[in-house]
C-alpha cells in the first residue's frame, strides 16, 4: 500500500505478531507389560479342573515429568512428577477365569500416592491434606454365553468399585478441575446386562 506521509520509504508502519511456543516438556520412566495363559487345572494345583485363566498387568513408571516455561532457561522447572493426575507408580491388572459354569473376571487398578500442590515450590503453611494417599480399586465381573434359539447371547453382572473405596479428601478440593477425575466419583455400583448376537 502506499507509505504514510512523513515516513520514509523503507521504514517499519507497522508489526504482526504471534504467540510463539518457547517451552520445553521432559520426561522419563517406563512400562512393563505382562501376561500368561495356562490350563484352570495346572495354574490351581488340581482345584478347578476344567477350564483356562489368564493374567495381565500393565505398571507404568513416571521418574521424571518436568516443564519448563521457557526451554532455555532451566532454573524455571516446574516438576509434575508425583502432583495430582501424574503418579510415578500406577498398574492395571486382570485375573480372568474362562470354561466352567461363568466366566469371571477380577480387575485391579492401582494408583500411586499424589500431592495436591505445586511441589516445586516449598509450602511450608499447608494446613489441609495435600496427598491422596495410594487407591486401590477392585472390580468383578460374570458372565455366562448362552445358545437360545440358534443364537448366542451373553448375559453379564458386575461390581465397579467392590469395596466403595472413597476419593480422597486432596482429589475432592479439586472439583472445580480435572484432576478429581482420576478417582472413581460413584462409590460402589453394579452393572446388569446382556448382548445378543445373531
Amino acid at each position: 500500500g502506499d507509505t504514510p506521509r512523513g515516513v520514509p520509504v523503507g521504514g517499519i508502519i507497522d508489526i504482526a505478531s504471534g504467540f510463539v511456543n518457547v517451552a520445553a516438556l521432559e520426561t522419563s520412566g517406563f512400562d512393563v507389560a505382562g501376561s500368561f495363559f495356562g490350563d484352570a487345572s495346572d495354574l490351581t494345583f488340581g482345584m478347578l479342573k476344567t477350564g483356562t485363566m489368564s493374567f495381565n498387568i500393565v505398571y507404568t513408571n513416571v521418574d521424571e515429568l518436568s516443564e519448563f516455561p521457557f526451554q532455555n532457561d532451566p532454573s524455571r522447572e516446574d516438576v509434575k512428577a508425583g502432583e495430582i493426575g501424574r503418579p510415578k507408580h500406577q498398574f492395571k491388572a486382570a485375573l480372568a477365569y474362562s470354561g466352567g459354569l461363568f466366566d469371571v473376571r477380577w480387575e485391579l487398578l492401582y494408583i500411586g500416592n499424589q500431592v495436591a500442590r505445586n511441589i516445586s515450590f516449598d509450602e511450608p503453611d499447608i494446613v489441609s491434606p495435600d496427598d491422596t494417599g495410594t487407591t486401590l480399586y477392585n472390580d468383578v465381573f460374570v458372565s455366562k454365553t448362552l445358545d437360545w434359539f440358534g443364537s448366542e447371547t451373553m448375559v453379564y453382572a458386575g461390581i465397579n468399585n467392590l469395596f466403595d473405596e472413597e476419593p480422597p479428601i486432596a482429589a475432592l478440593e479439586l472439583t472445580a478441575r480435572n484432576e478429581a477425575a482420576n478417582f472413581d466419583q460413584y462409590g460402589r455400583n453394579y452393572v446388569l446386562g446382556a448382548r445378543v448376537q445373531f
